[in-house]
């Protein structure tokens, strides 16, 4: 039987098997290829935690303590005092004033009195009585004294009791925190790889990449 018999006598049955495989091929390349994705997954691990106990201590502890002691104590006292105290004032006095040989005074000064006359000539030539000695009642300024009580400071002292902040020391228990450790489970989120189908997502308990599936 030639090769052209066997395809014509056979042919469904080979278009059948073809059907089945290219069906298998696909359900192979749809279920079976996986990728790898990683999700995060709750591990527990061992570690050593460090707690505190309170436990007594003998320490030496400072304290401090006012301690009277006697001094001198130095203070300013105000006591009066008569002292003589200067001040400026006015005094008043006369003052005789004459002119000069042939002169007069033609007005009398606020003040001034006339005391002396004479007959000479005014500048116009006339002869007449004129003024020439004045009296004037005169001011100056002098220093006097006067006697005021004044409060002046003085330094005196007077024993006194102080007190001074003195160091002790003395033994008391204290609690203190001293460090143990122990061992206890925690639990900690990692990534960790999972192998799951390429196209649904299903996870899958196989590993199987085709790099032009799943690009691993």
């Amino acid at each position: 039987m030639d090769l052209d018999s066997f395809l014509k006598n056979h042919r469904a049955d080979l278009l059948f098997s073809l059907a089945i495989c290219i069906v298998v091929f696909g359900i192979f390349i749809v279920a079976v290829p996986t990728r790898t994705v990683f999700e995060d997954v709750e591990v527990a691990y061992t570690d050593t935690e460090t707690y505190y106990v309170k436990e007594p201590t003998e320490v030496r502890e400072a304290y401090q303590e006012q301690d009277p002691y006697q001094d001198t104590e130095y203070f300013t006292d105000t006591v009066p005092v008569q002292v003589s105290v200067p001040y400026q004032d006015t005094e008043y006095y006369y003052q005789s004033y004459t002119a000069g040989a042939g002169q007069y005074y033609s007005t009398i000064p606020t003040g001034c009195s006339c005391t002396g006359t004479s007959f000479l000539y005014d500048e116009s030539g006339v002869l007449g009585v004129h003024c020439v000695q004045l009296n004037c009642r005169e001011s100056r300024t002098v220093t006097l004294y006067r006697t005021e009580t004044q409060y002046q400071d003085i330094q005196k002292e007077r024993p006194v009791t102080k007190y001074q902040t003195v160091t002790k020391y003395r033994n008391v228990t204290r609690y203190l925190d001293v460090p143990k450790t122990r061992q206890v489970m925690r639990t900690r989120i990692e990534a960790q790889p999972v192998e799951v189908n390429w196209l649904f997502g299903f996870r899958a308990p196989w590993e199987l990449h085709l790099p032009l599936l799943s690009g691993g």
